[in-house]
């Protein structure tokens, strides 16, 4: 079943935008949850903070959930968090996700992907507080995913703390120049089977 999932990861790069021609600029995070046995639930998160400095900067973030098997439940959050410093030029910027149940009964897929970028042609910096706030919604996710919590439970806790981190990253970036809003994407899929 991974083979399964590194393939979709495979095809939904080939469908997306070539990538920037400067690889050391490309921030890439994932998330993949897969299960193939009956009665096994399988949560993942992929958390990341990540800055650049760069003309011309590259981000993918990607939640991908599978599911083969019988009452089963695979469940992927991928948050992406992007300071770009110094950009003259293009950032891309994907955020994808993907939920999939092949052969299977009574089993549900879900996968969230959130990608907060901000850019600017200065230098960003982080108030003081930010990063201990930053570090929380870090342990909160991960609390989230630790609990195996329901599926409507995870979408709605992760929608919260996402709008939390919205706000936060609003009110705590700083820069030489005119800040930028904060663009923030939610892409969700979700997929049941019943019979």
């Amino acid at each position: 079943m991974r083979r399964v999932a590194v393939g979709l990861l495979a095809v939904l790069f080939l469908l997306g935008p070539a990538p920037s021609a400067n690889a050391r600029d490309a921030l890439d995070n994932t998330a993949v949850a897969s299960v193939t046995q009956d009665g096994e639930t399988d949560v993942r998160l992929a958390w990341a903070v990540q800055r650049t400095n760069g003309p011309s900067p590259t981000a993918t973030n990607v939640a991908i959930a599978t599911a083969s098997c019988g009452s089963c439940r695979a469940a992927a959050l991928a948050f992406q968090i992007v300071l770009a410093s110094r950009v003259s030029g293009d950032l891309r910027a994907q955020n994808l996700a993907l939920a999939k149940s092949d052969g299977c009964t009574r089993c549900e897929t879900l996968a969230i992907a959130y990608q907060f970028v901000v850019a600017a042609e200065g230098q960003l910096k982080l108030a003081p507080g930010a990063r201990a706030d930053l570090a929380h919604f870090g342990t909160e996710l991960r609390r989230l995913v630790h609990e195996q919590a329901p599926s409507t439970m995870l979408e709605a806790r992760a929608d919260l703390l996402a709008a939390e981190i919205r706000d936060m990253l609003a009110q705590q970036l700083t820069t030489q120049h005119v800040p930028g809003h904060v663009l923030m994407r939610r892409h969700l899929f979700r997929g049941t089977r019943t019979g």
